[in-house]
């Protein structure tokens, strides 16, 4: 890498070159989907919607600013994230491998302004009080942001728990599951988006991308969630990652909270596993804090006592070394489910 970068580090160029597009058709960027629950796929992005991201743009102060990426550039966030930087003309500290230690030093190295945060992460520093040690004096803004690959940015002002409120030139509504009719403030549906940020299409994939964009122009975003009274938005689950018991749908995200309140749960990932005649039933992946003993029944029990009825954890606990994670900090779902489905 130095030494690409000494033998460009002269070159000029007369012009900066033009190509004619078309800004609403031609495509700018394609990112890939994170893939937590299956295949990875190309987000197709064009300039125009592109561009309209970056119209959102508000450069924080100190202006300019050192921050961190902690994304892979192929995907959106890290190439979004990229482009703000350039637009505020912050510098920018790139990772080659991310942990929280990683994080850590780079801050009281770099004088770090700005850190976007995995929730994974943010825990992490917290749990195991990994900030003691470190001066960290020069963070300004730690935070995380929601959004797709297929629709960048359509909230923000995340605070106590909410995502945000919706951006300008944004369109939301939350829609029942099973009717598809559009619900009121504090009712949990499913997610959906309109507006001039939305991505063109998969790469390749016209079946997907008709499956996610309705003929209305609604992108079905497949996240659950629901604003309060005040438009304040919040996500509460996927709906892949619902398990089917009976009748009713069990989300994941609601257990593994629970269990996360155990004092000898480190992590947990909750997944349904097909039973004959009730459909699915939940089980748990956990891996236990080291200085703590945990039996299964003992987490069973815990859940029980603390739950609905269709949460019990009917097809057992099982503990691991680890909880596998996308580079994203997302719990990989599809390894526990593989190894179910084997």
């Amino acid at each position: 890498m130095d030494a690409l970068i000494d033998k460009q580090r002269d070159d000029r160029i007369d012009k900066i070159p033009y190509f004619n597009i078309n800004p609403k058709k031609d495509i700018f960027i394609i990112g890939y989907t994170s893939g937590t629950t299956g295949v990875p796929k190309g987000a197709m992005v064009s300039h125009y919607s592109f561009v309209a991201v970056l119209e959102d743009v508000n450069c924080q102060k100190p202006n300019p600013m050192t921050s961190a990426n902690i994304y892979p550039f192929g995907h959106m966030s890290g190439s979004a994230t990229l482009a703000v930087s350039l637009i505020c003309g912050n510098a920018m500290v790139l990772y080659e491998d991310i942990t929280a230690i990683d994080i850590l030093k780079s801050i009281e190295k770099y004088r770090i302004n700005s850190v976007p945060m995995f929730p994974y992460f943010a825990k992490l520093l917290l749990d195991d009080n990994l900030t003691k040690g470190y001066d960290l004096s020069s963070v300004m803004f730690m935070n995380g942001i929601y959004g797709l690959s297929e629709y960048m940015t359509p909230v923000s002002g995340g605070t106590n728990g909410s995502v945000g409120s919706v951006h300008n030139n944004t369109e939301l509504k939350i829609i029942d599951l099973i009717s598809g009719q559009s619900l009121g403030p504090n009712i949990t549906g499913e997610i959906c988006l309109r507006g001039i940020k939305m991505f063109s299409g998969y790469l390749n994939n016209e079946v997907q991308t008709k499956a996610v964009i309705d003929r209305k122009g609604w992108l079905h975003t497949g996240d659950i969630g629901y604003y309060d009274d005040n438009e304040k938005m919040y996500i509460t689950d996927r709906i892949k990652e619902l398990i089917k018991y009976k009748h009713w749908s069990v989300a994941p995200a609601e257990v593994e909270a629970l269990l996360m309140t155990h004092e000898s749960v480190a992590e947990t990932v909750v997944v349904g596993v097909r039973h004959e005649t009730d459909g699915q039933h939940p089980r748990a992946y956990v891996k236990a804090k080291t200085d703590r003993h945990i039996s299964g029944q003992e987490l069973i029990d815990f859940v029980e006592g603390k739950s609905a009825l269709q949460n019990r954890l009917r097809a057992g606990v099982v503990f691991v070394d680890e909880i596998p994670r996308t580079v994203l900090g997302k719990v990989d779902r599809k390894q526990p489910l593989n190894i179910i489905i084997r």
